[in-house]
Order: structure tokens, then C-alpha cells, then sequence
């Protein structure tokens, strides 16, 4: 009946909406609460951009497994196997596959690689875990970040992956073995009682990729934008305060946090550094390192947000403390 309307009337044109936010809104097919939201807090003309991304199919990329293989040697396993692939131009593990499934590959199933998101391997990036050091992810499940966790430890040391949900720890154990990572331990632990369950000031390094709204993944996940409420995102930052929370109590003197989502949301990520460090003077905001330089000129006051117009990945955002002394 919709489709005869339209033959029969055609269809309106945008400019007939005088709100420019609700004519955006509407042209890139987002709720008209998250426009106005984005626009408020960057402007109209990075809000259009990233709303029209968010409507273009995302690439498919993979993190080289560099306990097993060196990007060239991917490179060349895929080209074998008749996949073509390039390197990405900002994440030095990361290939970009322009044909062929990753999944049905020889070099997945042999453990040279795993799917992941570019923007996604910033976290362990950031975090740079080393070869023999205690190291904490504690929403980790699918387990992604904490195998790249432990390639970063060069699979030597201790790197406990914990997750509210016992049956997605299974995930993790299948990553982890078809990977060849043997430091990797799973328990299921509900990040906001961490500390009542785990060594205290037990840990050198301890990521948190928090439970978020997940509005910079829409490219993949389109349903989120109508499934998600305002008033979700402010619930979700009581959860993730509580975490951190967890998290200092967790991390040794002079250790390192990282704090990780996958939203575009200022007030949802940017809103919870500064209310976790108001309540936290014993932690401090430091430079992201090891950051490429397309990343490095990003980042202001120890943050960097990522959109996914920057470089055709996932929206994302990334934080780093360091445990400086006891709160008074």
C-alpha cells in the first residue's frame, strides 16, 4: 500500500522540512533524539557526516595473530588461498580483506588471525601489556581485546578474562585456543563485585571495555537505532562508574587503566572519565601511547574519540589512567 502511495503521489522532498536536524534525521533514517544529541554536542556538519556512514556496509578486517605470523606471512598465506587483502594505513596488525570470508580461510582456522574491527585493537594498543606481567580484562567476552591482549604479551605471563556471563566465557576459551594463547584464564565475575572476589592491588594492567550504548557500531548492528532510549545511556554510565569503581581497587601502585567503549557519545563516554575521576583523585588521566600517528593527533587530555567517518571503522572510544596514590 506504501509502495502504490508513492507511485500514485511520489515521494516529498526533504527540503520541504523546514528543522534541519529533523530533515538529517530523516534523510539518514536515525532517531530524531540522537540527531539533536550529536548535534549539540559536535556540531551539524560531523553529526551528517557520521550519520551517512553509518549507512555504507563496513569493511571486513583481521588482527594478524603475530604470536604465530608476521603480516607479510598472512599476506601471502591469503593470496594462496585466493583471498585478496591489503594492509591498513593506521593499525600495523590489521588487513583489510577485500574478497572471500575470513572465517572459511585456512588462516583462520589455522590461528594466523581473527576478526576484529580496526577500531577495536586501539584498547590493547593503548593499554601495552608486557611479556611477563599480571594483567586484568574484565568485561572481556567474545574475547577479542583479550587475545590481542595476550599476543601483546607475547603469550607470556598471566591475563585473567572475566565476563558477567559464564556461557560467553566459552567464546573466549574457543578464541584462545584456536589462537595457540595459553596465558588466558576465564571466570565469570560481575565487574561491579570484582573486588570482592579478586586480589586487591593484584594487578599491573587491567582493561575496561565497558558495557555501552553502542551507537558507533551501527554499521553493523542497524537495529540499535531503534532499540536504544536517551534514558539508556544514563543507566549505562551508573554500571560503567561501578566497574572502574572495581577496577582502581584492583590495580596495583602505578599500574595502568584503560577504559574502552564502542560509542560516539560525549556525554556517555567523556561524562564518565570526568565523574570517575572526581571520585578518584588517586587516579590520573595520562597520553595515550604507542597511538599511530593518524590516531596520536587525535587525542586531547588522555581521550580519543574515534568516528566512523575518521577511517572507515567502528566508532570508538579510549581512555588511560595511572594509579598515582591512595585517596584520602
Amino acid at each position: 500500500g506504501i509502495f502504490r502511495s508513492v507511485l500514485r503521489e511520489g515521494v516529498r522532498s526533504l527540503e520541504e522540512i523546514e528543522n534541519v536536524t529533523e530533515r538529517l534525521a530523516i534523510e539518514t533514517s536515525h532517531p530524531q533524539w540522537l540527531v539533536d544529541r550529536w548535534v549539540g554536542s559536535y556540531g551539524y556538519e560531523l553529526t551528517a557526516e557520521m550519520l551517512r556512514e553509518n549507512n555504507i556496509a563496513p569493511p571486513q578486517t583481521v588482527r594478524v595473530n603475530t604470536t604465530k605470523a608476521t603480516v607479510e606471512e598472512v599476506l601471502t598465506t591469503l593470496e594462496r588461498e585466493g583471498v585478496k587483502a591489503r594492509r591498513s594505513d593506521v593499525m600495523p596488525e590489521c588487513l583489510y580483506l577485500l574478497s572471500g570470508q575470513a572465517a572459511r580461510t585456512a588462516a583462520f582456522k589455522h590461528g594466523l588471525m581473527t576478526i576484529q574491527d580496526e577500531s577495536s585493537m586501539i584498547p590493547a594498543t593503548v593499554l601495552d601489556p608486557q611479556p611477563g606481567m599480571k594483567v586484568l580484562d574484565m568485561c572481556a567476552a567474545p574475547g577479542g581485546k583479550t587475545t590481542h591482549l595476550a599476543e601483546k604479551m607475547k603469550n607470556e605471563g598471566s591475563l585473567l578474562a572475566t565476563d558477567l556471563h559464564p556461557k560467553k566465557l566459552d567464546l573466549i576459551e574457543e578464541n584462545t585456543a584456536r589462537l595457540g594463547l595459553t596465558i588466558v584464564e576465564t571466570a565469570p565475575v560481575d565487574g561491579r563485585k570484582a573486588a570482592e572476589l579478586l586480589q586487591k592491588e593484584g594487578y599491573d594492567a587491567i582493561l575496561v571495555d565497558a558495557p555501552c550504548s553502542g551507537l558507533g557500531v551501527m554499521r553493523r548492528k542497524p537495529d540499535i537505532k531503534y532499540t536504544k532510549r536517551e534514558e539508556d545511556l544514563e543507566s549505562l554510565q551508573t554500571i560503567q562508574l561501578a566497574i572502574l569503581e572495581n577496577a582502581v581497587q584492583l590495580l596495583k601502585q602505578g599500574g595502568r587503566l584503560v577504559y574502552s567503549t564502542c560509542t560516539v557519545d560525549r556525554r556517555e563516554n567523556e561524562g564518565t572519565v570526568q565523574a570517575f575521576l572526581s571520585a578518584h583523585p588517586e587516579m590520573e588521566a595520562v597520553r595515550l601511547e604507542n597511538l599511530p600517528t593518524q590516531l596520536d593527533a587525535k587525542q586531547q587530555d588522555g581521550m580519543l574519540q574515534v568516528f566512523p567517518q575518521d577511517f572507515g571503522s567502528d566508532g570508538f572510544f579510549v581512555a588511560a589512567f595511572v594509579k598515582k596514590g591512595v585517596s584520602n
